[in-house]
């Protein structure tokens, strides 16, 4: 049985794009989330003045 290597790098290539894809979508959830935290507490402040 011959094993096709360019269908093997492809597939770990598809993979490893998957997972950078995925930390790049965590990546900017937590920015957004850390943003919209720093956000809200400003509003509170400027609030409470």
């Amino acid at each position: 049985m011959r094993v096709n290597i360019r269908s093997i790098v492809l597939n770990q290539l598809r993979v490893c794009l998957q997972k950078l894809i995925v930390a790049a979508m965590l990546l900017s959830l937590q920015k957004m989330r850390m943003s919209a935290l720093l956000a809200w507490k400003n509003t509170r402040q400027t609030i409470q003045k």
